[in-house]
């Protein structure tokens, strides 16, 4: 099912990205955060795949939505790791936290969806050793923040590692280092307009596990890319 499909599957309305969207501005709460060229990419590279996905970043629930939404009634679980602290300091923890699952349920995704209310780094522990087949990190985009979040699922996700913001320049280093390392190469990237009304123009960008080949030494991957300033996983 690609992210332009829409039809019933096991009785549930399957929606598009522009339709998700859409649904949002119409009195869900807080905003979908991503454009729909992003989401339509993020749902095609979920629909490709028959595995878990995980984010880093969730905010209101838009990208897990459309997550849960592009795996029809296939198997896979939407795994989500977020402070919920919220976007500015209009929003507090709570009402992005209780925004995050009445959106859920609106879409009736509550099954689907779990969700760890904490910051990254550390990685979860119930999750741990789990493996992904598709990944997205959208969370702290300053200084060392998308790093921290690359080491954390580099040797967890298996397909497709998506970013969002990749205009910022610590997004795109940390790109640019998943590359040159071998492990990933470019699937394709999009542009789109800011959802939250300031015209800047953000840049989505979609890896791809290069040779299928998952690395194991977590440790090893580590001193690649950080040499002796280790990072928890």
């Amino acid at each position: 099912m690609g992210s332009t499909t829409r039809a019933k599957t096991a009785g549930v309305l399957i929606l598009t990205a522009e339709e998700i969207i859409a649904e949002f501005n119409k009195g869900y709460q807080g905003r979908v955060m991503l454009g729909a060229e992003a989401a339509g990419l993020l749902m095609d590279c979920v629909a490709r795949t028959d595995g878990d996905y995980i984010e880093i970043g969730s905010a209101f629930g838009g990208s897990a939505i459309m997550a849960g939404m592009a795996m029809g009634d296939g198997p896979g679980t939407v795994y989500c790791i977020d402070n919920f602290l919220g976007v500015n300091r209009l929003e507090s923890i709570d009402a992005v936290y209780n925004g995050f699952w009445e959106n859920v349920i609106r879409f009736e995704l509550q099954q689907r969806i779990v969700a760890f209310n904490q910051s990254h780094p550390p990685f979860p522990e119930p999750i741990h050793f789990h493996k992904f087949s598709v990944g997205l990190i959208d969370g702290d985009h300053l200084g060392e923040g998308p790093l921290k979040d690359f080491l954390g699922l580099d040797s967890r996700v298996t397909d497709y590692l998506l970013f969002d913001n990749a205009e910022l320049e610590p997004v795109s280093a940390t790109i640019n280092a998943a590359i040159s390392a071998g492990d990933w190469i470019e699937y394709k990237a999009v542009e789109y307009k800011s959802t939250i009304g300031d015209e800047k123009i953000s840049r989505f960008v979609a890896l791809r596990r290069a040779n299928n080949q998952v690395p194991e030494a977590y440790y090893d991957k580590m001193r690649h890319y950080m040499g002796d300033n280790r990072i928890p996983l």
